[in-house]
């Protein structure tokens, strides 16, 4: 088949150091667009859930009402992470004179912990003693997380 992308109708071009290629997009190993992505979005989600309900389990003075209420926290924490979990990020880097920036996963940690405790205030199915406990529920759902994303076979 000739290379689309040449006019030569050669299978590939060698330059002095470089050799082109020209072969087909394989869509089927694509997971950005299409129903790839909303299934993979799905699976992080229920990866999310689990790890929430599995924290609140273990660990004392957080509490989720239900499977349902995971599955509530999970939404309302991702979207929150969405929409101003960055913002959120720069700011605290900021207000710790660039150590936020610096030592990166502290401050992820503790954005975590504050979406967190906002995630508590807006729903009744999640409740959090206070911030030290918050940051424990963000450390323990990273590290829950992490461990879920590596044993399933997600892209």
């Amino acid at each position: 088949m000739p290379c689309p992308c040449s006019s030569l109708n050669a299978r590939s071009i060698t330059l002095p150091t470089i050799a082109v290629r020209c072969e087909p997009v394989d869509k089927t190993r694509d997971n950005t667009t299409g129903a790839g992505s909303l299934s993979l979005m799905f699976i992080h989600w229920l990866i999310l859930a689990a790890s929430i309900w599995v924290t609140a389990w273990a660990l004392p003075g957080i509490e989720v009402k239900g499977v349902s209420g995971s599955l509530w926290v999970s939404a309302v924490f991702g979207l929150l992470s969405l929409a101003i979990g960055k913002l959120l990020f720069v700011f605290v880097g900021i207000s710790t004179f660039g150590l936020g920036f610096l030592f990166a996963f502290l401050g992820r940690w503790v954005v975590t912990a504050l979406l967190l405790k906002l995630t508590d205030a807006l729903l009744d199915s999640l409740k959090i003693r206070d911030f030290r406990t918050a940051l424990g529920a963000s450390a323990m759902m990273s590290l829950l997380g992490t461990i879920g994303e590596h044993l399933l076979p997600v892209a």
